[in-house]
């Protein structure tokens, strides 16, 4: 495997992941609570940025992209629509019905999800460390989801200030 293969998926989730950030810092700098619709469309444009920056980062590294397979572009339309506007659309509308320490531990079913796409869609056989570490995701999750939250500490009584006048 080349320095480029390896490099590659590095170079694309730090574009995935900074488009959005930056995104994210204009909103909360203009002061603006971002809206349903400003969170779709930063969405949707993040995904556009995203989608041209690997492009350009793909054409530096391998050239004209004239062997363009047809399943290529279908992972990237997949990644493109589901992944990003589908999942990042569920995501908000739960973080806006639900206290964010409710949806966020769900977020650990990333990894165990993959686990079982690969197993099913790709016939990759989950060896015993997998197995283990998604029992230990999926009790770990029951337990987060299951256990009230703990009260909050009772915040101390402010001391009472003694009226003085000055002489």
């Amino acid at each position: 495997m080349s320095v480029e293969d390896r490099m590659a998926p590095v170079v694309a989730g730090t574009v995935e992941r900074t488009v959005p950030a930056l995104s994210r810092a204009a909103s909360s700098a203009r002061g603006a609570a971002p809206s349903a619709s400003s969170v779709w469309w930063r969405g949707l444009a993040g995904t556009i940025l995203k989608g041209l920056g690997l492009a350009v980062f793909a054409f530096m590294l391998f050239g004209p992209l004239a062997n363009l397979a047809l399943a290529a572009v279908a992972a990237l339309g997949y990644i493109v629509v589901f992944a990003s506007l589908i999942g990042y659309g569920i995501w908000n509308t739960l973080l806006r019905r639900y206290p964010a320490s409710t949806v966020a531990p769900f977020s650990l079913l990333v990894p165990v999800t993959g686990i079982a796409a690969a197993w099913l869609w790709l016939g990759e056989v989950p060896g015993v460390a997998e197995w283990i570490g998604a029992v230990a995701v999926l009790l770990g999750l029951l337990v987060l989801s299951t256990t009230p939250p703990a009260a909050a500490p009772a915040a101390p009584a402010a001391p009472e200030l003694a009226a003085t006048t000055s002489g």
